[in-house]
């Protein structure tokens, strides 16, 4: 291969990280500006799992009072997160859009933070999602689902019921 090929073959390889770099990571970028800025627009599900004590839990949630709850919260955020255990969560919205984020739930508590990809191969952006009462008892149960030891003693075999 002579130099103007491997010349030609570098510059197309580093024109497409550049352009990765720039465009394909910045899905999540603006999501809490997209979100307040687009009042039609509402979470139509939202799936969230991981690990809490070693056990693996999933919650999906898609009853339209709870979505519009937590629409509502992801527009009131504010730069005080409060961390606790990850999970990692889906959120879908009305216009078909996907968008990934992470989810921080303390211990027992009703309040969650979110971390938002700024851009490809950076750090998240978290936020702190205040959860006004009254919180819905779809989210609320999910929560508790997501973070309670006594949950998941209790339904060894499903990681998708509600506990009453």
């Amino acid at each position: 291969m002579n130099k103007p090929k491997i010349f030609a073959l570098g510059a197309i390889i580093v024109g497409a990280a550049l352009i990765t770099f720039f465009f394909a990571g910045r899905r999540n970028h603006n999501l809490i500006s997209f979100l307040k800025e687009n009042p039609e627009i509402q979470l139509s599900s939202l799936q969230m799992s991981g690990n809490f004590d070693g056990m693996p839990r999933a919650v999906s949630i898609d009853e339209p009072e709870t979505l519009r709850y937590v629409t509502g919260a992801l527009k009131r955020t504010n730069d005080e997160p409060k961390f606790g255990c990850v999970y990692n969560a889906t959120l879908t919205f009305s216009n078909g859009k996907k968008c990934r984020i992470t989810l921080d739930i303390p211990r027992g508590g009703l309040v969650m933070s979110i971390g938002v990809e700024k851009g490809w191969l950076e750090d998240l952006d978290h936020y702190g999602v205040d959860l006004v009462e009254p919180v819905p008892k779809g989210l609320a149960d999910a929560l508790i689902q997501l973070t309670s030891v006594e949950y998941m003693q209790d339904t060894q075999s499903s990681t998708n019921r509600i506990n009453p």
